[in-house]
């Protein structure tokens, strides 16, 4: 009987949606209904490295994963990269920011993550024109941190900006949440325009803390990569969808188990792309959303 050892990124309870989404692209990738597959996890790593490694190792070590499924982005996709480089077992991942294949035994979906970032900061600033000043919030243990930031701030230059003001949430230290009310905070405190919350699992999973964050008696304007933040609440989202992400994940693993080698299984991207727009939360920013922007959403809430 195959086994699919799923690990994940963040914390347990915060993912429902799409570890069913996945479940039912198992299904619809050739695993019938009732089929006898057992599935290990998810094993979730609570944005801790160390324990994404052992999880990683864990499954692949001790047989308990035939296929392994790397779930919330990059960091899982490297940890399961390094857990099979000896036994080369496959791997699919559900998200990550490189469309190209890590490992000969890795496929996956690539979302586009970080890499609309410099988007989203154009698209705050046509909800705020006129306004320079924005910050935005980093996890420092990102992998391509650094180049990211010069990134973003080249964006900015080119949109007529200030630089950023950069915020730092490390996922390690146990004080993220409180890291992230002092960020939004400070930046109320020394009226920043809006909030660029760069693309990362770790605000993924700390998604409820960083919408009411940015809520009275901050109220700072924000957009965020998943649809999910403009739907419990958030301002405005832009990006992939991440269900589709583990649906098509899932849609993969069920192919693999059927037979289907992983080198015939190319990253897949996403680039359907989706503007989500939350009026209830506009409203309670005291903010209009230019036309022009409510014309290009696919989902207008509220």
């Amino acid at each position: 009987m195959p086994t699919i050892g799923i690990m994940h990124s963040g914390s347990q309870g915060k993912h429902d949606a799409q570890i069913k989404a996945f479940k039912d692209g198992l299904e619809w990738g050739g695993a019938a209904p009732g089929a006898p597959v057992t599935i290990a996890g998810p094993l979730y790593a609570d944005d801790d490295p160390a324990k994404l490694d052992m999880i990683a190792a864990e499954l692949v070590n001790s047989d308990k994963a035939d296929v392994l499924v790397a779930a919330g982005g990059s960091m899982s996709c490297e940890a399961a990269k390094k857990a099979t480089a000896t036994s080369r077992k496959p791997v699919v991942f559900t998200s990550v920011a490189n469309p190209t294949r890590p490992a000969a035994n890795m496929t996956g979906i690539c979302a586009r993550t970080s890499e609309l970032d410099s988007v989203r900061l154009s698209l705050l600033r046509e909800l705020l024109p006129g306004e320079k000043k924005f910050g935005a919030l980093l996890n420092p243990s990102r992998f391509n941190y650094a180049i990211h930031k010069d990134h973003l701030s080249n964006a900015a230059t080119l949109l007529g900006l200030q630089a950023p003001d950069y915020k730092d949430i490390n996922s390690t230290d146990g004080k993220a949440d409180a890291d992230i009310d002092r960020a939004f905070a400070d930046w109320a405190s020394r009226d920043c325009a809006g909030v660029l919350v760069t693309a990362d699992p770790l605000f993924n999973n700390h998604r409820e803390r960083v919408i009411r964050a940015a809520g009275a008696p901050n109220n700072i304007p924000a957009i965020y990569q998943w649809r999910e933040f403009a739907e419990d609440g958030g301002l405005m989202s832009y990006g992939p969808n991440l269900i589709t992400a583990y649906m098509l994940a899932g849609t993969y693993v069920g192919r693999i188990l059927n037979g289907t080698a992983i080198k015939d299984l190319p990253v897949l991207p996403l680039d359907d792309l989706e503007l989500v727009i939350n009026l209830k939360t506009a409203k309670a920013l005291g903010l209009d959303v230019p036309p022009t922007l409510l014309a290009r959403a696919d989902l207008v809430v509220g």
